[in-house]
């Protein structure tokens, strides 16, 4: 009797292919056994029914719910470089939005490494949805730090806009992610209100923060928010070149340090935007 169990799991296990490989995968029933494969992270099941002809490109009602997009997601790399050795369409639109696979990984957690798979298997750095956001876009408003750093090395536009105008670091400074402001300004990003021909930032290299005894000040922070670790150091001047620019001037560790704050909109709070060793 022992003999003979395993040769039935062999017939089993061989019926159970034999099962998908016979059956028609453009019935409801055999996409939803496809996506519950993929949902449970069943990398041979999802193979038998692709080499059944289960469309790997199934159109989505709902955002972020391909095959590619849900296996993604789940950051089951196996599965997303199966799906895309039988044709899934990296930088199809996984939703009514127009949000890739890669969008829907870069805005809902830092996955870094499988932002770093699709990007390798030929996903576009740069694709916007239908209002313009990008994956940099989304992952700068996360805070998702490894994240916009890959992006960044696969060249991601920081100077890329929503339909609104907005950039990506825009995005981060409203969402108060410091550090990722810091790493997009040294990439070459300015916020929305450095951008004004009449409120010219000063030309020249710029800190991107300073060590006081109480914290770090960044770029991207709150002037009322600093108030604390600016008065770590003794004022020397305040100005005000335009309605939407405050320039604070202070001795802070023995260092003179003029900083530039523009404001987010005409009644907006203060945001820091330049450091400069005066």
């Amino acid at each position: 009797m022992s003999h003979q169990r395993p040769a039935l799991i062999v017939a089993l296990v061989a019926l159970t292919a034999t099962s998908v490989a016979c059956r028609n995968p453009n019935t409801e029933e055999a996409r939803q056994e496809f996506r519950t494969a993929i949902l449970e992270d069943r990398v041979d099941s999802v193979r038998k029914w692709l080499d059944a002809g289960m469309s790997p490109n199934e159109e989505a009602t709902e955002d972020c719910a391909t095959p590619l997009a849900v296996a993604a997601l789940r950051g089951n790399e196996a599965i997303v470089e199966l799906l895309a050795s039988y044709g899934a369409e990296l930088n199809a639109a996984a939703g009514p939005s127009g949000r890739t696979a890669l969008g829907c990984v870069a805005a809902a957690e830092d996955n870094s490494d499988m932002v770093s798979a699709l990007l390798q298997l030929g996903a576009e750095a740069n694709q916007p949805e239908q209002d313009g956001r990008t994956p940099l876009m989304h992952a700068a408003t996360g805070g998702f730090v490894q994240t916009v750093r890959v992006l960044l090395e696969a060249r991601a536009d920081v100077h890329a806009r929503t339909t609104a105008g907005t950039t990506a670091v825009d995005l981060a400074a409203a969402a108060n992610q410091t550090e990722v402001v810091a790493l997009l300004v040294r990439a070459g990003a300015r916020l929305a209100q450095a951008a004004k021909p009449a409120d010219e930032v000063p030309a020249g290299p710029s800190l991107m923060s300073i060590v006081t005894p109480l914290g770090n000040i960044t770029l991207g922070q709150l002037w009322d928010d600093l108030r604390p670790l600016l008065d770590t150091g003794s004022l020397i001047d305040t100005a005000h070149p335009s309605p939407t620019r405050a320039v604070e001037t202070r001795r802070i560790n023995g260092t003179m340090y003029k900083l530039t704050f523009d404001r987010d909109g005409k009644t907006g709070p203060y945001r820091l935007q330049r450091i400069d060793v005066e």
